[in-house]
């Protein structure tokens, strides 16, 4: 038999966090905060039977912050939706804790249709910095192409060993070198967008095609590009486009290159 599961809603200070919680909350209560301002409180807090907090300590913190930032609308955001987890033992609430928590962190993100949302609604004009997103990551998603600037890992991306990366990145037939403060990840990643279009390859798999492209035009970045437009069916579009450059009558915007991670060939290696 299923158990009854009661909804209601009770003021922000008749909630009690746990005392024993052991997850650290305090740095995601900016964002949570700020989804629930623009959202409004869509995942109720579950609560036991004398109003102690089972799962939902970063909301209740967010609208404790809310009420004192916002007197104005005080009292909409003091009525927190709850669940009363009543059917619980006191064993299974403390399990439960945990277990939600540790939930989370096993799901993992598909990268191509991450970066399909994201590129939609960055023309929106959504912050995501806001909301747990680092700028480099932002970047990397809505870039032309990045190497290994993404990461399905939680944490500083900047502590981890060997953090600090270059890559290339492709915007618009411009070649641009950065340097990103990101976690290397077992397979690296390389994101290639094709106007709407995004897909991932594996850096190394990348790699050995440009290496390739690179090899049999004679190492000329021209020659790279038009067989790449050649192959999109767009090579006369971009004769079009260059022959209206030259002639006046469209911005150059941009110039094409390659990054400063494109294959040289070993004899034009110099070392000083």
């Amino acid at each position: 038999m299923r158990p009854q599961i009661e909804h209601s809603v009770r003021d922000v200070d008749d909630l009690i966090p746990y005392e024993f919680n052991p997850r650290q909350n305090e740095p995601a209560v900016a964002a949570v905060k700020e989804s629930i301002r623009q959202f409004g409180f869509l995942v109720p807090v579950v609560i036991d039977a004398e109003n102690v907090i089972v799962t939902g300590h970063t909301r209740h913190q967010a609208i404790k912050e809310l009420v004192d930032e916002d007197p104005e609308n005080a009292s909409y955001w003091r009525a927190i939706p709850v669940i009363l987890a009543s059917h619980l033992t006191d064993d299974q609430l403390r399990a439960f804790r945990l277990i939600d928590n540790k939930t989370s962190e096993l799901a993992t993100w598909d990268f191509n249709l991450l970066a399909q949302e994201i590129g939609y609604l960055h023309e929106t004009g959504v912050d995501f910095q806001s909301f747990g997103w680092s700028q480099e990551e932002v970047d990397c998603l809505t870039s032309v192409v990045a190497a290994d600037c993404l990461t399905t890992a939680a944490g500083d991306a900047a502590s981890a060993p060997g953090a600090e990366n270059t890559y290339g990145t492709y915007v618009e037939g411009e070649s641009t070198g950065r340097t990103q403060s990101i976690r290397e990840t077992g397979n690296g990643s390389v994101r290639v967008v094709f106007g709407d279009l995004a897909f991932f390859v594996l850096k190394d798999d990348y790699t050995n095609w440009l290496t390739g492209m690179m090899r049999d035009a004679n190492y000329d970045p021209t020659a790279v590009i038009e067989r790449v437009a050649e192959a999109m069916g767009l090579l006369d579009a971009k004769r079009r486009r260059d022959a209206s450059v030259r002639a006046g009558e469209t911005a150059p915007e941009t110039e094409e290159a390659f990054g400063d991670a494109a294959p040289v060939p070993e004899e034009q290696v110099s070392v000083e």
